[in-house]
């Protein structure tokens, strides 16, 4: 009797849960037990909020001092709404790893239906196994893609 390996995308799902928990799990205690800031520097992409826009590099801390309509630039800024820019600064960060995420797992789902798919012999099974595999992993493709472009329709409505 010959055993055959299937790999279903319930269970690579189900794995990749069960790791993001588990790295939540190990990650948000140490985080949480760090001091609070009052201030933090954009990183990744530009935050506007209404005319003014905070560019990569700036330091935006807390304050009372609101810059001018339409400023610029990488510099320390003291604005009272610091604490808005920093929270879509984290939001972009936490977008990044996602979408990064969901390429690499996507990646790995095409890798794998591929060898799948060049292994079967012709196994009608095994090739549709592999073609479920490959379109699980184009959806992934495009839920990373509105991932990374969401934050952004959202602000723009918002803003």
């Amino acid at each position: 009797m010959q055993r055959t390996f299937s790999l279903s995308i319930v269970s690579v799902s189900l794995v990749a849960i069960v790791s993001l928990f588990l790295l939540a799990v190990m990650v948000l205690p140490a985080y949480a037990q760090t001091t609070p800031k009052d201030s933090c520097i954009v990183s990744g992409r530009v935050v506007t909020i209404g005319k003014v826009i905070y560019s990569v590099g700036a330091t935006v801390s807390s304050g009372t001092t609101k810059p001018a309509d339409g400023a610029t630039g990488a510099v320390s800024v003291t604005t009272p709404d610091w604490g808005t820019v920093c929270l879509i600064n984290s939001i972009n960060a936490v977008v990044d790893w996602i979408f990064l995420f969901l390429l690499v797992i996507s990646v790995a789902l095409i890798a794998i239906a591929g060898f799948l798919w060049m292994t079967s012999g012709g196994d009608a099974a095994k090739t549709k196994t592999a073609g479920q595999m490959i379109v699980a992993a184009l959806i992934g493709i495009v839920i990373a893609l509105l991932a990374r472009v969401l934050p952004a329709v959202v602000l723009s409505i918002l803003g």
